[in-house]
């Protein structure tokens, strides 16, 4: 039984493991044109450096943010010089919600930090490893929760 259990243990936790893996790709979109630029194999892998590479720790670190309609200037006026929030009294809540979507307001950001890169040449071919670590964090909230706070 033990056995058993153990073996049901294993499949689920490497289950897990798989399940949550991504691939991604070309998520750098700069540097694809420079000399010598160490990373332009994640954009096209077909690309060979001149040299071998290794990187230990911090090699690239990429952090992005993306939303649709969500940003500073929905959350932050600037009334007669003083910089107030949306949830001020000053600001009406036609101004604030109006720039709010009914569907889905979102707002995300993405980090990846090169953990291990290694590039090296074995007679004729260029062999590149990569182990990258990457986070994301999506948020989702309704229009009605905005107007909830604003009333």
């Amino acid at each position: 039984m033990k056995i058993r259990f153990s073996f049901r243990l294993a499949t689920i936790m490497v289950g897990g493991v798989l399940l949550s893996l991504t691939a991604m790709g070309q998520d750098f979109q700069g540097g694809y044109f420079l000399g010598g630029y160490n990373a332009a194999f994640r954009m096209n892998p077909a690309i060979q450096n001149e040299r071998s590479i290794f990187a230990l720790g911090l090699g690239n670190i990429g952090v992005g943010a993306n939303s649709n309609q969500v940003g500073p200037d929905t959350f932050l006026y600037d009334v007669n010089g003083e910089l107030l929030s949306a949830f001020d009294r000053k600001i009406s809540a036609d101004t604030f919600l109006g720039k709010l979507s009914r569907d889905k307001n979102k707002a995300g950001v993405n980090m990846n930090l090169d953990v291990l890169t290694l590039g090296f040449w074995s007679g004729r071919n260029y062999w590149t490893v990569d182990v990258r670590a990457r986070a994301g964090l999506q948020a989702c909230v309704p229009y009605d929760f905005f107007s909830l706070l604003k009333a």
